[in-house]
């Protein structure tokens, strides 16, 4: 399971992120067995994206909320829908939709 995100505790991260950056999120839809992630929207508000993914449930997909700051959040808001995710150190993981269970 990975490691999620707190903006309360990470400090360094915030110190890291505050030259004049917006945040930025992305919902991701990853099939379980397969590698590749698809951008399936942006947004700069991450209520939006997490009531997307709230009750999902799957056993052959799932999604994914990651944040980056960035410099230019008009410019990634416009970032073409199923495009592939190509993850960076700069990426978080905010949250991962629920895994259904036999």
């Amino acid at each position: 399971m990975p490691k999620y995100y707190s903006e309360k505790k990470n400090d360094l991260y915030n110190k890291k992120w505050s030259n004049n950056t917006d945040p930025c999120y992305y919902l991701l839809y990853k099939l379980i067995v397969h590698p590749t992630l698809w951008i399936i929207k942006v947004d700069d508000n991450k209520k939006l994206l997490l009531d997307h993914i709230k009750g999902f449930q799957s056993d052959i997909e799932q999604y994914y909320i990651v944040k980056k700051n960035v410099k230019n959040l008009e410019n990634e808001l416009k970032t073409k829908h199923f495009t592939i995710f190509k993850p960076d150190s700069e990426y978080m993981i905010i949250d991962v939709s629920d895994r259904l269970k036999y």
